[in-house]
């Protein structure tokens, strides 16, 4: 048992590249406690422990209430320059927006959606398919949190602007299906945005007709010579 004067932190996240990133962290920090909840139930347990210093969190779909963002700091990674891009589905909207530069933003938890103070950014890279896209992300999380590790409880803040970002909403399923009169109205640039904002883990993109259904799981893409896309 870590003594009352180590601190104790809570690594919350279940995606395949927020567990690169715990996996990151406790190889560079051995002797730091690092306890994982990868579900809500987990997390909330956890958060009881007086004990607790702070939460790192990953890649986490579930809204906290309040009272569990307020019990300590928590500390959460998010994959756009906030706060442009605060909200759902940061990396598919973003890359369907071109959006081809980006930042991993790490920022304090407050009540409100992606809207506490900036802790750090990191440069993230928004070309390429999806596993590229999360390899970056996992680099620069271990990056960015194994820098809390080093200074907590001294962990500088940056309070957001307010009123100066976008809030975008979390892609569904559904989104995922093009009409065939969209299909054809997309140039090869936006289609194969769509289509790589999609890719797995997510909903892949999809036509369908009478005969059944299309789906385009990975796509490669080659600029014309002289564009400046």
């Amino acid at each position: 048992m870590p003594s009352k004067t180590e601190p104790v932190f809570v690594f919350a996240g279940y995606r395949d590249w927020a567990l690169a990133i715990l996996d990151g962290l406790r190889s560079k920090h051995p002797t730091v406690t690092v306890r994982h909840a990868d579900t809500p139930e987990k997390l909330t347990a956890l958060i009881k422990d007086d004990h607790i210093s702070a939460v790192l969190m990953a890649g986490w779909s579930w809204v906290l209430p309040d009272h569990e963002v307020e019990k300590q700091p928590i500390y959460g990674l998010h994959p756009s320059d906030l706060p442009a891009y605060a909200g759902g589905s940061p990396i598919q909207n973003q890359i369907i927006d071109g959006v081809t530069a980006s930042k991993v933003s790490i920022f304090r938890l407050q009540p409100g959606i992606d809207s506490g103070p900036i802790i750090a950014k990191a440069d993230l890279s928004l070309d390429g398919h999806l596993d590229e896209i999360f390899g970056r992300i996992t680099e620069q999380g271990i990056i960015l949190f194994a820098d809390i590790l080093d200074t907590f409880p001294n962990v500088a803040e940056t309070p957001q602007p307010p009123g100066s970002g976008n809030t975008v909403r979390r892609l569904k399923p559904e989104d995922s299906k093009l009409t065939k009169s969209e299909f054809a109205d997309l140039t090869c640039h936006d289609l194969n945005n769509l289509i790589r904002a999609r890719e797995d883990p997510y909903p892949n993109v999809y036509i369908e007709d009478e005969t059944g259904r299309l789906y385009f799981k990975r796509v490669e893409f080659e600029p014309s010579d002289g564009s400046d896309i």
